[in-house]
């Protein structure tokens, strides 16, 4: 019985390992500021507000972020450490704490 419970839980400490590679919402949710002082801040329902535009957010299969702004534009974004990396370094954030 002991071993049974012990492989369970191994199995869903590697399956949490493995989901958490791809991405997470909540990784994006919150405030961040690029270096000009631009601050962009995205909201658990997708949507995301911006300097002087606005628009919804959702996380790709291969973990970068897809950005569509309200005016039509698509941008992709990905999180390394605590920077948020927008469209190639148009803009590159930190996370407002």
């Amino acid at each position: 019985m002991k071993i049974m419970v012990i492989i369970l839980v191994g199995l869903s400490l590697i399956l949490s390992g493995i989901m958490g590679c791809g991405g997470s919402d909540s990784n994006i949710v919150g405030k961040w500021k690029d270096e000009s002082g631009y601050t962009f801040e995205f909201f658990e329902d997708k949507t995301f507000t911006g300097p002087v535009l606005a628009g919804t957010w959702t996380i790709l299969s291969d973990g970068r972020i897809k950005i569509s702004t309200s005016g039509g534009a698509i941008w992709t974004a990905t999180i390394q450490g605590d920077s948020l990396i927008i469209q190639n370094g148009l803009y590159r954030c930190k996370k407002v704490k």
